[in-house]
């Protein structure tokens, strides 16, 4: 029933989604994230992350438009029905899920240019000519290593998406690695000419220097996603072989970008849990 009525009403979906997003992520908003983030952070202490009103009304109207992007890309690549929300509410559960989590996080807004990267190299596939979305997808996921800087371990599924996606040609190689340097380099430009010290290199790799977690140590809820991404994996994997000849060439592809991008995310859950107890 519920699945119905996110399908056939586009309005009641949005408005739903959107007023679920502000109850939420303005009446959970964990302000304490933020004053730790700032100390670490050298993307995020140039701004004032305060747990302001104003901050909370933008992570909130932030997560909708997450949502929403998340729910274009399922949609254009036909997982469900064009006429259908769900899958925005669906997602909107996942990310709200750990209420210890909810505030203006490198790791939220990080995922957001991870998601356009997705879109970027779903969406080169179907061009004749895929430059500017192979430039533009490496571009996208540069800066979410800068915003977030462990998320740089998924740097090679830019290459991996090239052959994935039968764009390996030297053109596409030398776009993908330019799109990757140039928003390093443009961080690295101000922070010379600007003299900002705060953004050198060294800083953008400050979780290096922590001390890894003790291993007798259980994380409950790094642990709780590692569970889930595994479980999400099985059912890909068995859902690929299964239904694998009925798939068109676009859909195989795109399943096995997906399995790339868990084992990925698995491995920067782990990499990322040892330097870190920010929340996932």
């Amino acid at each position: 029933m519920i699945l119905k009525l996110f399908r056939h009403t586009q309005a009641f979906s949005i408005i739903t989604i959107l007023i679920t997003s502000l109850i939420v992520w303005i009446g959970l908003y964990n302000s304490l994230i933020n004053e730790e983030i700032i100390k670490t952070n050298p993307i995020f202490s140039l701004g004032n992350l305060s747990s302001g009103i104003v901050i909370k009304i933008s992570t909130a109207l932030f997560i909708f438009l997450k949502c929403s992007l998340f729910n274009n890309i399922l949609t254009e690549q036909k997982v469900l029905s064009k006429n259908t929300y769900f899958p925005a509410l669906f997602y909107f559960f996942i990310i709200s899920s750990n209420t210890a989590s909810i505030g203006l996080t490198p790791t939220l807004v990080a995922s957001f240019f991870m998601l356009i990267f997705v879109k970027k190299t779903l969406d080169s596939y179907s061009q004749i000519n895929a430059q500017n979305s192979i430039f533009e997808g490496a571009f996208y996921v540069s800066i979410a290593g800068i915003i977030h800087p462990p998320i740089i371990i998924f740097y090679p599924m830019v290459w991996i998406n090239l052959s994935i996606f039968s764009h390996m040609s030297m053109k596409n190689w030398l776009l993908s690695i330019l799109g990757l340097i140039c928003p390093w380099f443009i961080i690295i430009t101000i922070s010379l000419y600007f003299e900002f010290d705060h953004l050198y290199i060294n800083h953008f790799f400050y979780f290096l220097n922590n001390t890894p977690t003790s291993a007798h140590h259980i994380i409950w809820p790094q642990l709780t996603v590692l569970i889930f991404m595994a479980l999400i994996v099985l059912l890909s994997i068995f859902e690929l072989i299964i239904s694998l000849n009925r798939k068109n060439i676009r859909s195989r592809k795109s399943y096995i970008l997906f399995l790339w991008f868990i084992v990925f995310s698995l491995l920067f859950t782990i990499v990322r849990g040892m330097f870190t107890s920010e929340i996932l």
